[in-house]
């Protein structure tokens, strides 16, 4: 079934992309998906579960690099952000990739879009620094907390939080 399909290149319904693409993907032939899932992304620009796996495919083949793969699933996630500005994940995977990329400031600066999203839910601030630390970007981290303080008028709020990303940093007197 899977050569039939391939046979009949672009007389291809776009159903039958979809399934000779997750085929291809199944059997480890990702080279070849790639063109399937880029036609279809033609077809259906906005469809976002076709985004995202175009995206993830993008960078799990790292062509020409591991870091040009990342970098331009990136670009791809970002590019839909303007039409789903609401879209938090979009953002965090678009940021993932942009790290893994070694752009990690370019990543640090797309994470900080989740505060835009929501800006003024504390907990949007406290993703953001989740976010960082996980980045060990511990000075970010502990602004996005403050942040969220600030936001919900409570100076105590994620106190345990503040003090775990002091002692991350090993500034042990404010941690306490």
């Amino acid at each position: 079934a899977l050569a039939t399909l391939q046979a009949r290149g672009a007389a291809a319904t776009e159903v039958e992309r979809l399934w000779l693409a997750s085929a291809l993907i199944f059997r480890s032939r990702q080279e070849e998906a790639l063109p399937q899932l880029m036609a279809l992304r033609k077809a259906y620009p906005h469809d976002r579960d076709l985004l995202v796996r175009t995206a993830a495919l993008l960078r799990a083949l790292g062509q020409p690099s591991t870091r040009a793969g990342a970098g331009q699933a990136a670009a791809l996630l970002e590019a839909e952000f303007a039409l789903r500005p609401s879209d938090e994940d979009l953002v965090v995977q678009a940021g993932d990739y942009l790290a893994e990329a070694g752009r990690l400031e370019e990543a640090s600066q797309r994470f900080q879009r989740i505060t835009q999203v929501a800006p003024g839910d504390p907990e949007a601030y406290l993703r953001l620094a989740s976010i960082q630390w996980d980045y060990y970007l511990f000075d970010g981290a502990a602004a996005a907390i403050v942040a969220a303080r600030k936001k919900s008028a409570d100076p105590l709020r994620f106190a345990d939080k503040l003090a775990a990303v002091y002692e991350s940093r090993r500034d042990y007197p404010r941690a306490i």
